[in-house]
């Protein structure tokens, strides 16, 4: 089944489905929503009057941080960077829902807070509100247009929702953006292959391996295909060279679910 590995503008959102003796026929490719860095910004009141907070935020303490953040937020109840740093902070502790309250208050009290919308449909994506966090990305996307990342997040959101034509648009435009990511290219091949586009799909795989001959993603999802068109030597050429890679790199989920396939081919 796919792997899942969702990326924040800095939290890596993931889960793995496992696969459990299912033939590699009905093997689904492996999807990476890319989830850039979520910057968090220091407020002026922090750096000027709260030195206390500010050596606490520069600490890998996110229990403190978020202390830190609550207190002075306190202290200045309508600064929307404080909410939306807290909102990170939670986002960081696993705190979803508590997150997507404080990116929710950074936005009543700024409404064009681009950052907050994306960050916001992140956090809803992890609480599986698929819709809700469509429509975060789409409102972020029309503050700024620019970002490849916010366009893959709602791609593959709406992978989720079975929505793989606009899937593949999404990820189209975020290649147009950033055309040299591997990533990107790897998972518009998972929404072909649901839209049943075997050939665009193979040239995604393909073109991802191009840019990244190390991408382990793409090879084990070209060898999905493989397997579903029924070149099982092809198949267990990818697969084996995604294990190889998987295994190098530590990445132990993929490793697992490749061997788990090459079990019944």
């Amino acid at each position: 089944m796919r792997y899942l590995d969702k990326v924040s503008m800095t939290v890596v959102l993931g889960s793995v489905m496992t696969l459990t003796g299912i033939p590699s026929a009905a093997a689904l490719p492996f999807v990476e929503n890319r989830t850039p860095q979520i910057s968090q910004t220091t407020p002026g009141s922090l750096e000027n009057d709260d030195s206390q907070s500010l050596t606490l935020l520069s600490q890998e303490d996110s229990q403190s941080a978020l202390e830190a953040y609550t207190q002075t937020i306190n202290q200045e109840p309508n600064n929307s960077t404080l909410y939306y740093n807290r909102g990170v902070t939670q986002s960081e502790l696993g705190n979803y829902q508590a997150a997507v309250e404080d990116y929710t208050q950074a936005i009543r009290l700024n409404p064009n807070y681009m950052a907050a919308y994306y960050n916001r449909g992140n956090a809803r994506h992890q609480l599986g509100d698929y819709q809700g966090a469509v429509d975060d990305y789409t409102q972020a996307i029309s503050l700024n247009p620019n970002y490849s990342v916010i366009y893959n997040n709602r791609g593959l959101t709406q992978l989720r929702l079975g929505n793989y034509q606009a899937a593949v648009e999404d990820y189209t435009q975020a290649i147009n953006l950033n055309p040299n990511d591997a990533t990107i290219y790897s998972n518009r091949g998972a929404a072909r292959i649901e839209l049943g586009d075997s050939q665009g799909a193979v040239e995604d795989y393909t073109q991802a391996i191009r840019i990244n001959p190390t991408y382990a993603p793409a090879y084990y999802n070209r060898g999905v295909l493989w397997s579903r068109l029924g070149d099982g030597q092809a198949g267990m050429k990818d697969f084996q060279k995604a294990a190889a890679l998987a295994q190098q790199q530590g990445n132990t989920a993929l490793y697992q679910q490749v061997q788990a396939i090459m079990t019944t081919l």
